[in-house]
């Protein structure tokens, strides 16, 4: 004897499964079009750039994990001497690598500054520079990573993701269905 879904349980379930698909792929582009802010501001002459005091801003910085080199570029607009700490040695302890810089009014200056790169266990690294000026103390962290889940993603990312499960569900539903269409999960028989 053959079981057979009511016409109207396979409707609610291709109803569930609509609605399901439906809202992966709105709540993703809605999740990947969030505005990021930043405390990125314009500066004067050269575009975005990091706003550190209203006279000193951070053009760019990157970081060598491998070597514990961070690269910094400052635009100041007085002139002034900067203190730059490593932040990663606050995480472990100990004496905290500094350097003072002297930065000219209406240029940028590159400075190369050895860190400390800390391992936060699980594979996550962290690595940051605080940059002390006669105004404030500010931080700057340049690398928090993660290999099992990294970033920065995409609205692609995020709609691969919401396409990845809506097609997950939909296999699982389908085989459901068929296995109660067909009786393949029941038991055969037995006579005696």
């Amino acid at each position: 004897m053959k079981r057979r879904f009511p016409k109207t349980m396979k409707h609610i379930l291709v109803l569930i499964l609509t609605v399901t698909v439906v809202v992966s792929l709105a709540t993703g582009v809605g999740v990947a079009q969030q505005n990021n802010s930043t405390a990125a501001t314009d500066g004067p002459e050269y575009g975005q750039y990091e706003q550190i005091d209203n006279k000193t801003y951070l053009v760019e910085s990157s970081v060598d994990l491998e070597t514990g080199e961070a690269s910094l570029v400052f635009y100041s607009e007085e002139p002034q001497s900067v203190t730059l700490s490593d932040a990663g040695a606050f995480v472990d302890g100990g004496s905290v690598n500094q350097e003072v810089v002297y930065l000219r009014p209406g240029q940028k200056t590159r400075v190369n500054f050895s860190i400390s790169v800390v391992d936060q266990g699980l594979g996550q690294q962290f690595a940051g520079v605080s940059v002390t000026t006669s105004k404030t103390l500010y931080a700057v962290p340049l690398e928090t990573s993660s290999p099992l889940i990294g970033g920065p993603w995409t609205y692609q990312d995020v709609q691969l993701v919401a396409v990845t499960v809506a097609a997950t569900i939909s296999t699982i539903v389908i085989v459901m269905l068929l296995r109660s269409r067909y009786d393949l999960d029941a038991e055969p028989e037995r006579i005696a």
